[in-house]
């Protein structure tokens, strides 16, 4: 009976124990940032719909964790269009903005936009690397060491051919021009293309095509612009990105009959209808929550 006793005793303290550090590692356990991406719904501070099978685990180096684990990101959301061959991937940033990657032949394409229309384009083809950043001045290009700004300020044209000769031998340039005039004829709406194409907008501009703005944006707004409305269809986010895109188009065009002859102030039309069409883009992830 003593032995018994003694057993006994002993598993109730072996209870204690383990419910003391149960405790103990539920306290230390540091609390989970909300998702920048999650649906409006959702309390601050919970991650919504997670699950761990969505999440991938990578080692980055200077990851921050806790001891004996590897940093974890966020999976990404992958498609691809096989016309244009490039396989996309569309994942939000440490920053808060979204980051989309594109890979084709002889092609690495990475682009990050943020929440007010800025975004940073880089494109590789080998050796050669281009670097767009654009936001509410104008854009920055970047090439071979060289780098060139594009101002709202400019008073002349020099810059803008500085920046034309500067692409005029880049591999990478119409690579990844052909890719998004493939993914036009395939009229593909997806949210990584509309990502490639609004950029195609701002690298044809710089290459000399002075067309490409307006083209793109006709493009983005033709849904919008259709008299062909499915019956009682709902208001989503989609449809919102599609009639803010006719919103853009409608003021683009107004501000390029505003300033006929002035080809430099038309870029400036250019420039702003970017920064807004890329604006309403990241409204649209933001909107769909888009399972991040």
């Amino acid at each position: 009976m003593k032995n018994a006793g003694t057993r006994g005793v002993s598993a109730v303290a072996m209870l204690v124990i383990a419910i003391g550090v149960g405790a103990a590692n539920a306290a230390a356990e540091p609390a989970r940032s909300s998702s920048a991406f999650g649906a409006v719904s959702c309390r601050i501070g919970e991650v919504p719909g997670e699950n761990p099978a969505m999440r991938l685990t990578v080692n980055e180096p200077g990851a921050t964790g806790r001891a004996g684990q590897s940093a974890v990101r966020t999976a990404a959301q992958v498609s691809r269009n096989e016309r244009a061959n490039v396989t996309f991937e569309v994942r939000p940033a440490a920053d808060g903005a979204v980051e989309v990657t594109g890979r084709s032949v002889g092609l690495d394409v990475k682009k990050t936009v943020h929440s007010n229309g800025d975004f940073v384009l880089e494109l590789s083809a080998g050796t050669d690397k281009v670097t767009v950043a654009m936001n509410g001045q104008g854009p920055s290009i970047s090439r071979g060491g060289k780098t060139i700004d594009l101002q709202r300020n400019a008073t002349g044209s020099e810059q803008a051919d500085a920046a034309r000769r500067l692409l005029a031998d880049s591999g990478a340039l119409p690579r990844f021009r052909a890719i998004n005039a493939a993914l036009i004829e395939a009229n593909d709406r997806s949210t990584a293309s509309l990502a490639f194409i609004l950029s195609d907008a701002v690298v044809g501009l710089l290459a000399g095509d002075v067309g490409a703005p307006r083209r793109i944006a006709q493009f983005l707004a033709q849904r919008g612009l259709s008299k062909i409305r499915n019956a009682a269809m709902a208001v989503d986010c989609f449809t919102t990105m599609e009639t803010r895109f006719m919103e853009a188009w409608t003021d683009y065009q107004a501000c390029i009959v505003s300033t006929l002859g002035w080809s430099i102030y038309q870029d400036m039309c250019a420039w702003r209808w970017v920064v807004q069409s890329e604006s309403y883009w990241f409204s649209f992830i933001a909107c769909s929550g888009f399972n991040f």
